[in-house]
């Protein structure tokens, strides 16, 4: 019950008029299994403090395997479509785009990536790789699909897709994104050093055509689901408005950004 999107705001308030899509019909995929939603795996681990045996079903990537097939049963063929997510449910999105876009190949696709900018160790990627089995879709990503560095898997996709639109909102001290990255081991000052590897990663993705960032003010974690969703505007434009443009037949917004951001390299609290 916690996890239902009636009890969410921002993109999944049907009533405000500022919502760009509170007339599309919408499918909400809750999350439970600790993998990004692209695991598909048993795995046992051990609690370190006691020793304690325990095990996690990373079924990420066959939950959405059962819900493909119902929503071909009982969804519409829509004519636009955008691919989203938040935090986890960034990966998910670009991890289960490559199947919905064949499952609706007439409609024009967008993927929006809400605080989830892939800035991970490669030990972090290595055990993952493991323990989730973590999957991605060969037609994309190769043979060797698992090896792909999270940096570069909007990249690869924005690559594949030159005809779809993808985009991604972060802010530039994400505190969640940046904890997380302290906790895979990285080095230094993980503040400086994620907003560091966040930006390089960011800017290298910008040069794609059909690629767009939002880059906003502050810490905070996630916009989506929350009342920053209508408030949000450091990026330069209301951030509806650029997504409102981003979703629009015409030319893509530029990329938002918050008049210090792209160069701001250091100060962030440690």
């Amino acid at each position: 019950p916690g996890d239902s999107p009636a009890n969410m705001g921002g993109l999944l308030d049907r009533t405000n008029p500022q919502n760009p899509v509170r007339n599309w019909s919408m499918l909400f995929v809750p999350y439970c299994t600790g993998d990004v939603h692209s695991g598909s795996n048993t795995a046992r681990y051990t609690f370190p403090d006691t020793g304690k045996p325990f095990t996690i079903e990373h079924r990420g990537w066959d939950n959405m395997q059962a819900i493909l097939p119902w929503l071909r049963s009982h969804g519409p063929q829509p004519s636009r479509l955008l691919v989203s997510g938040s935090s986890a449910g960034t990966y998910g999105a670009a991890t289960h785009f490559t199947a919905l876009r064949s499952q609706y190949p007439k409609a024009r696709a967008v993927y929006l990536g809400d605080s989830g900018q892939g800035v991970t160790t490669p030990d972090f990627e290595r055990v993952r790789n493991k323990n989730w089995n973590y999957t991605l879709p060969t037609s994309v990503f190769g043979p060797r699909a698992q090896d792909t560095p999270d940096t570069e898997v909007v990249a690869k996709l924005a690559a594949h897709f030159p005809n779809d639109r993808f985009a991604q909102f972060t802010t530039i001290h994400d505190a969640t994104q940046t904890a997380f990255y302290a906790q895979m081991g990285a080095a230094g000052q993980v503040c400086n050093a994620w907003t560091n590897k966040m930006l390089s990663e960011l800017i290298s993705r910008q040069a794609a055509p059909n690629f767009r960032s939002y880059v906003a003010q502050g810490d905070t974690h996630t916009i989506l689901r929350a009342p920053l969703f209508y408030s949000e505007q450091s990026g330069g434009l209301p951030f509806t408005a650029w997504l409102r443009a981003l979703l629009d037949d015409r030319q893509l917004p530029g990329n938002g950004s918050c008049p210090t951001c792209e160069g701001q390299r250091v100060g962030c609290a440690p």
